[in-house]
């Protein structure tokens, strides 16, 4: 008894802790982009609503990159830059469509501008290490 005890307790500490890893760069740059809000659940609660909507928009978005490549013979260094600006112009749209719907969070334009390109950022970062781990 004890043993499974041990077992959940160390699994639900073990998933608060990854959560928490997950959405504490995420609410840094929120917090960096002069966000006003209620309480620290509805932060986390709006983070996974973006993320869950910008994974559809991601996979969109990277047909239509791949349809405009093969269509317009664009090179990669095109096809990168078209990429990167359709997906800061997803992550806007968003960004400004959950906060004008979700009652608990208010972002102004320049901060829902700065989380964009945060988030842009962060994402190419981690594109670039995936990038260097599968070549070495």
């Amino acid at each position: 008894m004890s043993q499974r005890l041990l077992k959940v307790a160390l699994f639900s500490l073990v998933s608060s802790l990854l959560l928490l890893m997950i959405t504490l760069p995420l609410i840094a740059m929120l917090y960096l982009s002069g966000i006003q809000y209620h309480s620290r659940w509805q932060v986390i609660l709006f983070i996974f609503i973006i993320a869950a909507i910008d994974l559809i928009a991601e996979c969109v978005g990277k047909m239509v990159v791949e349809g405009f490549t093969y269509l317009c013979s664009w090179n990669s260094r095109i096809s990168l830059i078209f990429r990167y600006i359709l997906d800061f112009f997803l992550t806007l749209f968003i960004t400004h469509y959950i906060d004008e719907w979700y009652p608990g969070i208010i972002l102004s334009n320049v901060g829902e501008i700065t989380f964009s390109i945060l988030i842009l950022i962060f994402t190419a970062v981690l594109e670039m290490n995936t990038n260097d781990k599968k070549e070495a």
